[in-house]
C-alpha cells in the first residue's frame, strides 16, 4: 500500500489547485481540517500535508471535514485510510464529518473503516 503521508510535497503539483483549501482550526487539543473544492491527485499532497502538520502537534483529536468537497478522488481517500491508520498508532481519536454525492463512498462497508470514523452530517 502507497504511503500518502509521507510523500515530499515540494512539488508543483501541490501548489494551489482549482480553489482547493484546507483550512485549520484547534479547539481543546482537537484539530479540525476543513477541505473545500477537489481532492484529486494534484491536490491530494496538500492534505496529506496538512494531516502530517496537523499529527505533528499531538493532538487528542483530529478531524477531517469533507462536508465542502465537490469531489474525492480515490487517491483522496487513500491519504484519509493512511491518515486513520498513523492517528490510530499515535492514539489520536479520528473523524471524518461528509454530506453528499461527492464523498458518499466513504460510508460504504467495504471502505477500510466502514461508518467506524465517518461522522454524517444529517440524521
Amino acid at each position: 500500500m502507497v504511503d500518502h503521508l509521507t510523500q515530499p510535497t515540494n512539488s508543483a503539483a501541490s501548489a494551489h489547485h482549482h480553489g482547493f483549501e484546507v483550512r485549520k482550526r484547534c479547539s481543546n487539543r482537537v484539530v479540525v481540517l476543513s477541505v473545500h473544492e477537489t481532492v484529486d491527485i494534484l491536490s491530494a499532497p496538500q492534505l496529506s500535508e496538512a494531516i502530517c502538520e496537523a499529527l505533528g502537534q499531538a493532538p487528542t483529536g483530529l478531524i477531517v471535514d469533507l462536508t465542502d468537497v465537490d469531489f474525492l478522488a480515490s487517491v483522496g481517500m487513500s491519504v484519509l485510510v493512511s491518515a486513520h491508520h498513523v492517528a490510530d498508532a499515535m492514539s489520536v481519536r479520528f473523524g471524518i464529518v461528509a454530506d453528499g454525492a461527492a464523498t458518499s463512498r466513504l460510508n460504504r462497508p467495504d471502505f477500510p473503516g466502514g461508518s467506524g470514523y465517518w461522522i454524517p452530517t444529517r440524521g
